[in-house]
């Protein structure tokens, strides 16, 4: 027998900083070879026994990168989420401000956006820091739109998808119910139908038209009323699984118990489901949203409900909760979707952005009354009544009529005389005096004639909502400045936009200064360059990157 020869030798690595480490290497040969030859034999061996294997496919020879936009901390904006970020706001209109006036998608300034993006990150990376993901203010909205979504998951994985119509099924219920209304006509007619010959000519008056005859209207409406049936249920089959499988408890004395007046209603438990509480603020918040008993005392008492009431609440209470615990026991599968990955990372960035500037930005926030003062005075303009015009008019249907109306008025017509003849207007009454009327109540060339107009100047046909209008034009009064209490409040609101715009500005700049930004010039010009235009010799950037 041949034993194996077993050779060792002592290797040292040395890493900065640390000390030197001793590993212990065991080399095996084969017998009768050397060395360099059993491992040429080994190698051989390995790529014909396992030829799917290639030096391509081994870790060592990398993964390929994605190509990058830009990285901020360790988080890495990718080209494919830049580009797919770029064209959702273009397609919804919410794109970066520099970008709002563009047509072309390719000639967009694609720093500036991307700036906003960085921004965009920075804010997250700075919640995350100060642990504004650990608030209620974050937690409970995020948890409640990603348990929404796993409900929409598991209501279609358990039900929808498994409810389907076909379209024999919509013909056969559309002549069983053909041959209903047909039977239940001819039995409010008062027809005998223990005659045989009635009862054939009944079975040839029932033949329902072909399938092909149909409408689409009416298939639409079949399908839908026996997808509705067939969703009820599958969900019903799916709630009472559920339950069975389960532990619930419920108190029934506790149950007749809730009432508005309740102390302590939100740490009085009513039931238990495998465990967990369902409290009896949760069965009156529940309670307050169905229809009300019909034996519910006056308003100045306690609002009672009947105990049917109260039975149909605890049942949807305790189903909902055993949707939430299923749904939220599947959540790791469900997270494994890329599209559901998506929506849920984009919801919690939105929530942590929105959290930061009201935790860290807003507070720092204060308009002093000075401010409020000096905007006011500083931008009079802005905080003006509108003008306003004094007029007579004459309304009336149809422009043929209002045209005919001008012309009697230019030949010496009185327009008051006018105004009670023929308008249709309430005005007409007085001649047609509608007093004073804002300028901000025109639009276009009428408020061009109205601003243009002399006393006793003819404006019209103008046309409205209500037919035809002639105005005469008296005179116009000036707009007056605005009292500054009556427009405090949104001076305050413009001033303190402002400020928080500055604030967050100087915010992320400093968190510029601390976390670094590295943005791909390289990419950015692939980008924004037209198809197939070559980069300038000497435009790349070491490494195609730049550090901001």
């Amino acid at each position: 027998m041949v034993k194996e020869k077993a050779e060792t030798s002592t290797v040292t690595h040395d890493a900065p900083g640390r000390h030197a480490a001793k590993s212990r290497i065991r080399r095996h040969t084969l017998p009768g070879l050397s060395p360099l030859a059993a491992a040429f034999v080994l190698l051989t061996l390995f790529f014909l026994v396992l030829p799917r294997y290639s030096p391509a496919a081994w870790p060592f020879t990398g993964g390929g990168e994605k190509p990058y936009a830009a990285r901020v901390g360790d988080t890495t904006i990718t080209v494919e989420e830049f580009v797919k970020e770029i064209k959702r706001l273009h397609a919804s209109r919410r794109v970066g401000e520099a970008l709002s006036e563009s047509k072309s998608f390719v000639a967009q300034d694609y720093r500036k956006f991307l700036d906003e993006i960085i921004d965009r990150k920075l804010m997250v990376i700075e919640a995350e820091r100060m642990e504004l993901d650990r608030l209620d203010d974050f937690r409970k909205p995020f948890d409640n739109f990603r348990l929404n979504l796993f409900l929409e998951r598991l209501r279609n994985e358990e039900v929808l998808s498994k409810v389907s119509v076909t379209d024999k099924e919509i013909e056969d219920y559309y002549k069983e119910e053909f041959k209903k209304k047909e039977k239940e006509g001819k039995k409010d007619a008062g027809e005998k139908k223990d005659e045989p010959q009635a009862v054939v000519e009944e079975e040839k008056k029932t033949t329902p038209p072909p399938a092909q005859q149909i409408s689409s209207h009416e298939r639409d409406f079949i399908r839908q009323n026996l997808a509705a049936r067939r969703i009820k249920e599958k969900e019903d089959g799916f709630f009472a699984r559920l339950r069975d499988a389960a532990d619930v408890t419920v108190n029934d004395g506790v149950l007749k118990a809730v009432a508005p007046d309740m102390a302590n209603a939100g740490e009085t438990v009513v039931a238990k489901v495998d465990g967990e509480p369902i409290y009896a603020s949760e069965v009156l918040r529940e309670l307050a949203r169905v229809k009300k008993s019909p034996a519910e005392q006056p308003s100045q008492q306690p609002t009672q409900y009947d105990d049917e009431t109260r039975k149909t609440v605890m049942d949807r209470l305790v189903i909902r909760s055993l949707l939430d615990r299923e749904a939220f026991s599947r959540a790791r599968r469900y997270e494994k979707d890329s599209a559901l990955k998506d929506k849920i990372d984009r919801y919690r960035e939105e929530r942590l952005i929105d959290t930061f500037k009201k935790t860290a930005v807003l507070p720092l926030v204060k308009v002093e009354e000075k401010e409020i003062t000096g905007y006011y005075n500083a931008n009079p303009d802005r905080f003006m009544e509108p003008d306003r015009f004094e007029l007579r008019m004459i309304l009336v249907k149809d422009e043929e009529e209002a045209v005919a109306v001008v012309e009697e008025i230019k030949k010496g017509a009185d327009f008051g005389y006018l105004a009670k003849a023929r308008s249709i207007d309430p005005s007409r009454v007085k001649g047609g005096e509608i007093g004073l009327v804002p300028a901000d109540r025109f639009t276009g060339d009428a408020l061009e004639q109205l601003q243009r107009a002399k006393r006793g100047g003819i404006i019209g046909p103008l046309a409205s909502d209500y037919g035809y209008s002639v105005f005469e034009f008296k005179r116009m009064e000036k707009g007056a400045l605005k009292p500054l209490a009556s427009v405090r409040g949104q001076i305050d609101s413009t001033v303190g936009r402002e400020k928080f715009k500055k604030l967050e500005a100087r915010y992320l700049q400093r968190l510029r200064e601390t976390v670094p930004v590295v943005v791909n010039e390289d990419e950015l010009r692939k980008l924004a360059a037209p198809q197939g235009e070559e980069k300038k010799e000497g435009e790349k950037t070491k490494e195609g990157e730049k550090t901001k």
